[in-house]
């Protein structure tokens, strides 16, 4: 399985890079402080992002693949981080129909 944050504004950075995206050993506010850092500057309007996943499952001579994406389109990162609990980029993924982060 893979999965990962992707944010228009970087082109959909970090993709798949999201666990490691501030290198190797990084934890959550290493990977955390690095995306607010390249997003500095740019407009909420265009922070617009999503968490997605593929899982691939191989048994035998068969093979099944699926896909997930998490967010409605207009899910955007927080300027600030908000909440408790979560983890990952949850204290700065912004719902705007909840008014809240993910956490």
């Amino acid at each position: 399985m893979i999965s990962g944050i992707e944010v228009d504004a970087l082109g959909g950075a970090p993709g798949i890079h999201s666990a490691r995206y501030a290198g190797r050993s990084a934890d959550d506010l290493s990977n955390n402080a690095k995306l607010m850092s390249a997003l500095k500057g740019v407009p909420y309007e265009r922070r617009r992002a999503r968490y997605r996943c593929a899982l691939v499952l191989h048994r035998g001579s068969g093979c099944a693949a699926a896909r997930g994406r998490g967010g409605n389109g207009r899910d955007s990162f927080s300027t600030r981080r908000a909440g408790s609990g979560g983890f990952g980029y949850d204290p700065y993924f912004w719902l705007p129909e909840l008014d809240k982060t993910a956490c």
